[in-house]
């Protein structure tokens, strides 16, 4: 991104889900990282206080992760996890080193894990099924 190039902008993604009516939800653990950064929201409600989640890292050497516990976001029937992906320290511009520095394009991983009072569990994982929109009127599946 040099001068006059536009800025990425923040990658939206979303991802719908269903717990089967007939279980009660004990409890629910989101976790998520990313080659960039991240904003979590759940059911339209940002999830967590970070602003530019997971932190800088060197990426070459570790990659951090968050664990949220978002039992409180969710409701019976349908729900919704919402994430903002931004470039980031990962492929954005690093001060005076420029842009590009451990990557080109941001990543996420994400995992909804969800426990019932009947110990069974859903997984809600990041992947092709997820909606995702770069622009008011680019939509492209991820």
């Amino acid at each position: 991104m040099g001068p006059g190039r536009p800025r990425a902008a923040p990658v939206q993604l979303r991802r719908d889900f269903r717990p089967p009516a007939a279980r009660r939800v004990a409890r629910a653990r989101l976790y998520a990282t990313a080659l960039g950064l991240y904003e979590a929201h759940v059911n339209g409600r940002r999830v967590g206080t970070d602003r530019l989640a997971p932190g800088w890292t060197d990426y070459r050497k570790r990659v951090p992760y968050r664990t949220h516990d978002v039992t409180d976001l969710l409701r019976p029937g349908a729900n919704a996890i919402g994430m903002l992906l931004a470039p980031g320290w990962y492929a954005g511009s690093v001060g005076r080193f420029g842009p590009h520095q451990y990557g080109e394009q941001p990543l996420l991983l994400a995992q909804l894990k969800v426990t019932y009072t009947d110990s069974g569990t859903d997984t809600v994982t990041t992947g092709p099924d997820w909606r995702c929109v770069t622009g008011p009127s680019r939509a492209r599946t991820c």
